[in-house]
């Protein structure tokens, strides 16, 4: 029988996934250019994804957005962290 993962532990193993090569969707966004755009991601910082869209790349900041990816949706205030800190904190 399988048990449920709590839905904080999913949380935190979702936050941990790793992005670059993942294809994203931006829900939601307080900078309005950046909405419903989608693409790969190609390369990730602390404050920012840079996505790799049909039109070329293009620099989204985490703060005050929303991510789709395939694993699950993320707040962009969740995961305001470089990508090796996520290594440390595994």
């Amino acid at each position: 029988m399988n048990t449920p993962v709590p839905p904080a532990r999913r949380k935190q193993e979702i936050i941990r996934q790793e992005r670059i090569g993942q294809t994203v969707r931006v829900l939601d966004s307080s900078c309005k250019d950046v909405r419903d755009l989608r693409g790969v991601v190609v390369d990730e910082t602390k404050f920012t994804f840079l996505i790799q869209t049909e039109r070329g790349p293009k620099r989204v900041p985490k703060k005050g957005a929303r991510f789709s990816f395939p694993f699950g949706v993320l707040d962009g205030n969740d995961i305001q962290n470089a990508p090796s800190e996520r290594l440390k904190r595994r």
